[in-house]
């Protein structure tokens, strides 16, 4: 058999050979979860998520575990090839005439133009689908991250410092992400202990209900999907979204019909 030649390096990053699996992600700690997942005996989904929620963590100015995650999934054993949406949709609340009579027809930023969270059902359709492993497993390496932080890195300083003002308008985000009223400096350990306790609070919902794997993973979207804090924030903040749309989620309708999110 003829073997490969190595690629002629090109730049100061080596070139990735591998014989089993490779994983890339927008930040390395992203992929090393990842792989972490892989040597836990998880499969390249568990690989995935775990990696997706990381970027969610270690690229907040980029996305969010509150906000979507588009999924394509190629599933070997079962040659399965679909698309999970992850997109999060309107309060049913929200109307264009509230835009035009009170924003002079402009979505402004802030509350007035966010959506029912498409991400956490996202990643734990993927996951109960086509995992091997538990969601408290998966999301370990993200709680880690938010936890004991990570080492704030330049590009996410510049993005946050560019959104300072807006940010500092947001009391409750500015006690993330300003800190002592500035972003915090290159170098610094930047930590989301909230953020954290929201993947534990998940975790738990998981450990906490009976009747198989799948059922658990799509109830430990509890602590989302039903948060009554954030419809709180979001109502009193004069958002739209309030608990009947989190109670509704369009991927858990559509994984009810298929029964305990059986492969479709």
């Amino acid at each position: 058999m003829a073997i490969a030649p190595v690629p002629v390096r090109t730049s100061n990053r080596p070139p990735i050979l591998a014989r089993q699996a490779a994983i890339a992600s927008g930040h390395y700690l992203a992929t090393e979860a990842g792989m972490r997942m892989l040597r836990q005996g998880g499969n390249a989904i568990d690989a995935g998520v775990a990696a997706g929620i990381c970027i969610d963590v270690l690229l907040p100015d980029l996305c969010s575990f509150g906000g979507v995650a588009p999924i394509i999934v190629y599933h070997k054993a079962s040659g399965d090839l679909v698309s999970i949406s992850g997109l999060g949709y309107w309060g049913r609340t929200a109307n264009i005439q509230h835009y035009l009579d009170h924003e002079n027809g402009v979505i402004p930023s802030g509350v007035k133009r966010s959506v029912v969270p498409g991400a956490p059902d996202s990643w734990l359709t993927a996951l109960a689908r086509y995992g091997k492993l538990k969601f408290a497993e998966v999301v370990q390496p993200a709680i880690e991250l938010c936890e004991g932080g990570f080492v704030m890195y330049p590009s996410l300083h510049r993005n946050l410092t560019k959104e300072r003002d807006q940010i500092a308008a947001w009391p409750s985000t500015a006690a993330i992400f300003l800190g002592e009223g500035e972003v915090p400096d290159v170098g610094s350990v930047f930590r989301q202990p909230d953020l954290a306790t929201t993947f534990h609070r998940m975790a738990a919902d998981e450990h906490a209900v009976v009747g198989g794997r799948p059922a658990s993973r799509l109830h430990a979207t509890s602590s989302i999907q039903n948060g009554k804090q954030i419809a709180d924030f979001s109502l009193s903040a004069g958002g739209f979204i309030d608990e009947a749309d989190l109670a509704e989620s369009p991927l858990r309708d559509r994984a009810a019909a298929l029964g305990e999110l059986s492969r479709p």
